[in-house]
């Protein structure tokens, strides 16, 4: 009984002095930057998360996926459904480990399958005929998928490798992508390989914050900034090079919070305009029935209402409907209807009102960066402080942007003097040496299919010239590669509006959209 008593006592103790170190805090520091704006945009086996938790720092590649990661994840901001992901022990989505398989699925996010479960990806869905290989990774891009094939080879055969290009980044992709061996004009095998779209992400928040109580906690924030000084510490150890994508994507970030925050009726003007406008076209669209309609109708008025909160959570409920029915109506800009008004309806507005009461958190951010940049480069060290002032106490957005505007420039020029040691020859195009790589693996005896797939955004866009040929299949067509691109099936079937859309969230495949890209590579493969 005494033991039980010292133990409550302990207890109670430790709670009083975390009560009163949060009372202090809060009374000393006013305006400390909680991580109430962080809001966590996935769930992992229905636990919230900020991050899918796939992906994991690599030595060789810019990233790599965890090894038998089995979870069931979900995405807030456009599916709301969970779906089953089971990784092999290389990190790849795979239950079978053979030593031979007959095709061998190479991409990024779309081939990998986010947003459906494990048997409905488009290899799973090939594989019911014949052994077939998921060698993909979300986020990946050309660059990633030649090391990814070379590392297959060295262990696996295949008489085929069928790689699904996304149009929607994976240009963007290879363009960003650097490794030792590109100054001979060679592909990245046994090369480490950088992509400055990667190197500029900070750290993801830690998962403590997940919890609402946590992430508004001022003893929390501080707690965290103590120990977890690994980001800060890399920024300032990084080169030049690294500082200007830090500031270019971070500045941008706490400038737009600070003219949302301060006129967060404006903010939120653009969005309520389209949540209504989309949720009027789902209102008319097919299997929306009589209830429907009155949900849709709850919706429009909790949006004039200014009922945010109502307004995404019947949002949710009114998504997960058209899910569970299987209906996805294509709108008039030939996007996915209900994944349209998932966002615009629901998800942005939970991103925009979070600044209410999160508004300090990114300015935070902001503030570290600059004084690491500071620290840094002492002829920067007046301007970063100068702009900290700026940020901590004033709302002169004007003062503000030109302050960051002028660090920014300062930034770019030191990057000559500071360039990381990768220079990219004239004469090296990196789509030709992709495409040499691909033809340089038909040598071995395997067969190699290229198809590139388009973005549902672009769709609209393509549909206005549908006889212009991709300038890029021109290119790998000349350059000798088996190649389609897919866009013209994707427009046959959205310009039938009795269709349903085939893409979650305008980059991944619904249950149907991978059945119908697996159709398609059989019918141009075969």
């Amino acid at each position: 009984m005494s033991l039980l008593k010292n133990i409550l006592i302990s207890i109670a103790s430790l709670l009083i002095a975390l009560g009163i170190s949060e009372l202090t805090l809060r009374i000393i520091f006013p305006h400390t930057p909680i991580f109430s704006s962080y809001f966590p945009r996935y769930t992992i086996d229905g636990n919230p998360s900020y991050v899918s938790g796939i992906t994991k720092r690599d030595p060789v590649l810019p990233f790599s996926a965890k090894p038998l990661y089995q979870h069931t994840l979900s995405d807030r901001a456009y599916h709301p459904i969970p779906y089953k992901i089971t990784l092999d022990s290389d990190g790849y989505r795979n239950k079978t480990d053979n030593d031979y398989y007959d095709n061998v699925i190479v991409g990024d996010s779309v081939a990998f399958g986010s947003g459906v479960n494990d048997e409905e990806t488009v290899s799973a869905i090939l594989g019911k005929s014949s052994d077939v290989y998921n060698l993909s990774i979300s986020g990946a891009g050309p660059a990633m998928y030649m090391a990814m094939i070379d590392s297959f080879l060295a262990k696996k055969e295949t008489k085929r490798i069928t790689l699904l290009f996304y149009l929607g980044n994976d240009i963007r992709n290879l363009r960003s992508a650097s490794w030792d061996k590109l100054n001979d004009c060679l592909p990245p095998i046994g090369s480490k390989i950088r992509r400055k779209d990667v190197s500029a992400q900070p750290e993801s928040p830690p998962v403590i914050l997940s919890k609402p109580l946590f992430r508004s906690s001022y003893l929390v924030h501080f707690l965290i900034k103590f120990f977890n000084k690994k980001e800060i510490k890399s920024i300032k150890q990084s080169k030049n090079k690294d500082f200007k994508s830090l500031h270019a994507m971070i500045a941008r970030t706490a400038v737009s919070d600070i003219k949302n925050f301060h006129n967060m009726d404006r903010t939120l003007q653009p969005y309520k305009k389209k949540a209504n406008q989309l949720l009027k076209e789902l209102n008319e669209a097919k299997c929306t029935d009589e209830n429907t309609k009155l949900l849709i109708q709850e919706i429009i008025d909790s949006i004039k209402r200014n009922h945010l909160n109502s307004a995404i959570e019947k949002t949710e409920n009114l998504v997960k409907h058209f899910i569970g029915k299987g209906c996805y109506p294509i709108s008039k800009d030939m996007e996915n209807l209900v994944s349209k008004v998932s966002y615009f309806a629901g998800f942005s507005y939970e991103s925009v009102l979070a600044l209410k009461t999160g508004y300090y958190g990114n300015i935070y951010n902001y503030v570290s960066l600059l004084k690491a940049i500071g620290t840094s480069y002492n002829d920067l060290e007046e301007e970063s402080m100068t702009l900290i002032e700026l940020l901590l106490d004033t709302n002169d957005l004007k003062a503000i942007e030109l302050a960051s505007s002028n660090i920014q420039l300062r930034l770019n020029q030191k990057e000559e003097k500071f360039e990381r040691s990768e220079p990219i020859p004239n004469n090296c195009d990196k789509f030709t040496i992709f495409f040499n790589y691909l033809l340089n693996i038909e040598k071995k005896g395997i067969e190699v299919f290229l198809f590139f797939i388009p973005a549902e955004y672009e769709l609209k866009k393509r549909a206005r010239f549908p006889d212009r040929e991709l300038s890029l299949l021109t290119k790998a067509k000349r350059a000798g590669i088996n190649c389609t691109d897919l866009t013209p099936m994707f427009l046959k079937h959205y310009l039938n509006p009795l269709n349903n859309a085939l893409y979650l969230d305008g980059a991944h495949f619904t249950v149907e959209g991978n059945k119908k890209v697996a159709e398609w590579i059989r019918e141009s493969s075969d």
